[in-house]
C-alpha cells in the first residue's frame, strides 16, 4: 500500500513495485473474464502435462463461468436502478439529471468491476460519473489506518506520456511525465522528465473520487474480488473436461482386432495391411472374426469428478441457483419459489448493496451539488431491488387474503399500476372501459336523458287512461 507521493517522480518506476502484486491480478481477472483461460492457467497445464508425460496439450475447453459469475452479480445487484429519492420534487429533477448521465449503465458496469477486480472507482464531473478502471487507481492511505485515505491517485500512461491526477478535497493537481523504459535487467516504465503541471478545482466539499468495493478485510483498503476463491476449481474442471475430450476422441476412432488371414501385404511397403470392405472367410463359427476393438476410459470416475467441481463452483460463487437458471425444463414457479431458489445469490446481492450504500448516497450528493442542488447525505433514501421479476397474481393473492377478500385497490389505481400509466392517460382508460360496459349492457346503463324521456312517455299513457300495471286481473 502506498503512504505518500514519494514514488511519483521522475526515475521512479510504474507502476510502482508494491502495486505490482496487485496489477497481476487485475490482468489475470481480465482475460479470465474474457475467456482467454489458457493465457492465465497455461503454466499450470504445461506442470501436468511434463508430471503425466503428454504430448501436445491444447486445453482449449473453455466454459466462461467467470464472465457468467460477474454479469449475475451485477443482475442481482442493480439489475433494476436503486430508487433514489430525496422528497418528492428534489426527487424528481435528481432523478431526470441521473437518466441524462446515464448513472443507471454506470452503475451497472461498476457492480461489475466489483465483481472482477474487488473495487470500482468512480470520478464524479460537473457533467458525468466516469468509471476509473481500478489499474489506474492509486489510494494514499494513513501510515497508521490502512482503512483511511488521505488522498486519491488516478494514473495511467497516455501514449508516450505518463498522465496522473492527485486528488484532494475540492481540487485535483494533473501531472504530465514522459514515458521512458526501464534500463535494467528488469524491463518495465518509469517516470520520466516532468512535462506539465496545473490544478483544477472540482467545486465540491469533499473527493471527486469515490469507491465502490466489495467484501474486504482489516488489513488492506482493497476490496476481494470474486475469481480468486473459483480459479482453482475452474482451473482443474478445465483440465478434467480436456482429458474427457481425449477418451472420446479415442473411443471416435476405435483400433480393428482379427485374425491374420484378413490383413494383405501392402505392394509398396510390404507391410500387412487390413483394406476394409472386404470380404473376411471364415469357415467356422469359432473362427476368429475382424471386429473394432474398444476399451473402457472409466469415464464415470470422470464425470463424478466434473459433478464435484461444478458444484463447488457453484457454491463457492454463491451463485448455484442462478447458473442452473433455465434447466428447469420450462417448469413454473411462483415469485415465492423463485426467491427460496435464489437465497444464496440475493444474500449476496445484498451484501454488496449493503457495503455500498453510503457510496452511492456520496456520488448522488455530488452529482446534485454539480448541478446547483443542495442536499445532505443523511437525506437521501437508496432502496435496492432484487433484480427478480415480481409475480403479481402472488402478491394480488396475498393481499386479498390480508383484507378477507375484500377489494383491496380501486380499479382507477388498479389500471394505472398495471400498465404504468399517468393520471391522464389512466383517466382516458377508465373512460373507455365505461364506454365499453355501456355497448354492452345498454338496458343497465341507459342514458339519463333517454330514461327520462321514457319516464314521460308512461306518465302520458297514464293520463290517457292507461296503467303502469300491465299485468291482469
Amino acid at each position: 500500500m502506498l503512504t505518500n507521493l514519494d514514488w511519483i517522480g521522475t526515475g521512479n518506476p510504474f507502476p510502482p513495485d508494491c502495486e505490482r502484486k496487485r496489477m497481476d491480478r487485475y490482468e489475470a481477472n481480465e482475460k479470465l473474464f474474457e475467456g482467454k483461460h489458457n493465457d492465465v492457467f497455461g503454466t499450470e497445464f504445461k506442470k501436468l502435462a511434463d508430471y503425466l508425460k503428454k504430448r501436445n496439450v491444447d486445453v482449449n475447453t473453455v466454459i466462461n463461468y467467470p464472465q457468467l459469475l460477474t454479469k449475475k452479480t451485477a443482475d442481482f445487484v442493480c439489475g433494476e436502478m436503486p430508487e433514489i429519492t430525496v422528497g418528492k420534487k428534489k426527487s424528481d429533477e435528481l432523478n431526470d439529471i441521473l437518466d441524462n448521465m446515464g448513472f443507471a449503465n454506470v452503475l451497472y458496469e461498476a457492480v461489475m468491476d466489483i465483481s472482477r477486480f474487488g473495487d470500482s472507482p468512480v470520478k464524479v464531473l460537473e457533467d458525468r460519473v466516469s468509471i476509473v478502471p481500478p489499474k489506474n487507481w492509486y489510494p494514499i492511505v494513513d501510515e497508521y489506518d490502512a482503512k483511511h485515505i488521505k488522498e486519491h491517485v488516478i494514473a495511467f500512461r497516455a501514449g508516450k506520456e505518463i498522465y496522473v491526477e492527485i486528488h484532494d478535497i475540492g481540487k485535483y493537481e494533473i501531472r504530465r511525465y514522459e514515458a521512458q523504459e526501464s534500463a535494467g535487467k528488469e524491463k518495465g516504465l518509469q517516470f520520466g522528465k516532468l512535462i506539465k503541471t496545473s490544478t483544477k478545482s472540482t467545486n465540491v466539499d469533499d473527493f471527486a473520487i469515490k469507491v465502490f468495493s466489495n467484501v474486504g478485510h482489516s488489513m488492506s483498503v482493497y476490496g476481494i474480488d470474486d475469481y480468486g476463491i473459483v480459479s482453482d476449481i475452474l482451473r482443474q474442471l478445465m483440465w478434467r473436461l480436456y482429458c474427457m475430450d481425449i477418451i472420446l476422441d479415442k473411443h471416435s476412432m476405435p483400433s480393428m482386432t482379427g485374425p491374420g488371414s484378413a490383413l494383405t501385404d501392402d505392394p509398396i511397403t510390404g507391410k500387412k495391411i487390413l483394406i476394409t470392405g472386404s470380404y473376411f472367410e471364415r469357415n467356422r463359427q469359432d473362427d476368429a472374426k475382424p471386429e473394432y476393438l474398444t476399451w473402457d476410459g472409466n469415464l464415470q470416475a470422470v464425470q463424478w469428478e466434473i459433478d464435484w467441481l461444478t458444484n463447488q463452483l457453484y457454491t463457492l460463487s454463491e451463485m448455484g441457483a442462478a447458473f442452473l437458471e433455465g434447466a428447469g425444463k420450462g417448469e413454473a414457479n411462483s415469485g415465492t419459489a423463485l426467491r427460496l431458489r435464489m437465497t444464496s445469490p440475493l444474500i449476496k446481492a445484498r451484501r454488496i448493496a449493503g457495503i455500498n450504500t453510503q457510496t452511492l448516497k456520496q456520488v448522488v450528493r455530488l452529482v446534485a451539488m454539480a448541478n446547483n442542488m443542495k442536499i445532505d447525505t443523511k437525506d437521501i433514501a437508496a432502496a435496492w431491488k432484487d433484480g427478480l421479476p415480481d409475480d403479481r397474481r402472488e402478491n394480488a393473492e396475498i393481499l386479498a387474503m390480508a383484507t378477507g377478500n375484500k377489494p383491496f385497490m380501486s380499479q382507477t389505481t388498479a389500471v394505472k399500476e398495471w400498465g404504468d400509466l399517468d393520471d391522464e392517460a389512466t383517466q382516458q382508460e377508465m373512460d373507455l372501459i365505461e364506454t365499453e360496459h355501456v355497448a354492452q349492457a345498454p338496458a343497465l346503463f341507459t342514458p339519463m336523458e333517454i330514461r327520462d324521456e321514457q319516464n314521460a312517455g308512461v306518465d302520458r299513457e297514464v293520463r290517457n287512461g292507461g296503467s303502469r300495471d300491465q299485468g291482469g286481473d
